[in-house]
């Protein structure tokens, strides 16, 4: 049982350097990532002669970026014009995103990335949709101009999702504590079976009836013809 207690502590403060070295990565490469690639997604269906629809979704950027790449492809009947921009949720500024086109700065914060479609001939019942992506890059000029808004300093990171490295380290803290506790649990078990409980002495009384008894058997031997 000591063993077998002393196994699974090991596994434990194992797993917990696997939990903390898998949150010191998670750290370091989201500390790391200077690239950004946003997918560009849109489907309209029904769509009518003279009618527009649009889509958003939302995208944060801790650092300012540069727009260092815009690819789209469209699908679908009729004559239609596509506008994809990113409206900075503070300041109302927006930047066009055009197929091709690259060199846009943009402030680091909260943006509204809009797909729209403005239909000006369609036949009926048709779907359009349009795909593609952009890709933002941390701006190592560190500054974005008017088009997204107040300039902020520093290079850095792109961070795109937070906390992800909290949850791996907590779990790391839980396993090595349960490590620990099965530790000291096989520790007493091995110093309780190194030092048995000794034996209780005997009884004077009864010693003495043992030998008595004894005697008189021997006497009784004796005395038999």
């Amino acid at each position: 049982m000591s063993a077998r207690r002393t196994r699974r502590a090991a596994l434990g403060l194992v797993l917990a350097v696997a939990l903390a070295l898998a949150s010191l990565l998670v750290s370091a490469g989201a500390a790391g990532a200077s690239t950004r690639t946003e997918p560009l997604r849109a489907r309209f269906e029904n769509l009518l002669p003279g009618s527009t629809a649009s889509t958003s979704w939302g995208l944060r950027l801790e650092r300012p970026a540069v727009v260092t790449e815009v690819a789209t492809t469209q699908s679908g009947p009729g004559d239609v014009d596509w506008d994809v921009r990113l409206r900075h949720r503070a300041t109302g500024a927006t930047t066009p995103l055009v197929d091709g086109a690259t060199g846009a700065r943009l402030a680091a914060g909260a943006y509204d990335l809009q797909v729209s479609v403005a239909v000006r001939d369609i036949p009926p019942a048709a779907t359009n949709a349009l795909d593609g992506h952009v890709v933002v890059t941390a701006d190592a000029a560190g500054g974005a101009g008017g088009d997204g808004g107040a300039r902020t300093g520093g290079r850095g990171a792109l961070a795109t999702t937070g906390g992800t490295a909290l949850p791996l380290l907590l779990a790391a803290i839980a396993a090595t504590l349960v490590g620990l506790h099965l530790l000291l649990a096989a520790r007493r078990r091995r110093e309780e079976d190194a030092d048995p409980v000794p034996a209780a002495p005997a009884d004077p009384a009864s010693t003495d009836l043992d030998h008595d008894l004894d005697r008189r058997l021997r006497l009784g031997r004796r005395r038999a013809p």
